[in-house]
């Protein structure tokens, strides 16, 4: 990755922009210490799925308190809001059944790099 500072932290999103086109029939062979990196991983992806679990419980509880209300207070202090919201959206696929021409002259095309780790084998 070049020359960079001991302390330097390294983000995913530096890697994406250093890399972000794969060469689809390339492969290369990882070294044995990468294992401990993968495991690290697949712990933060478990914790972070329990960590949604008990946010989702959480935030089923007191919004079933609410109910209707939006404002929830503690002692006349404002603790959480369950407020409605309107948002307008584009039927894209409508759009496309009833203008193909259209549609596809204002289609914008990006290209990304997805990242996964396949399950392994104990």
């Amino acid at each position: 990755m070049g020359i960079m500072p001991d302390n330097a932290v390294v983000e995913y999103r530096h890697v994406q922009e250093r890399h972000p086109e794969g060469q689809p029939s390339k492969e290369i062979e990882l070294p044995m210490s990468v294992l401990p990196t993968i495991e690290r991983l697949l712990l933060a992806k478990e914790q972070m799925k329990s960590a949604e679990a008990i946010e989702d419980a959480a935030k089923a509880e007191l919004c079933a308190i609410l109910g209707d209300a939006e404002y929830g207070l503690i002692q006349d202090q404002l603790v959480c809001t369950w407020k409605t919201a309107v948002r307008t959206t584009f039927d894209t696929k409508k759009f496309e059944a009833e203008h193909p021409a259209l549609a596809a002259k204002y289609k914008k095309q990006s290209t990304y790099r997805t990242f996964r780790v396949n399950g392994k084998e104990k």
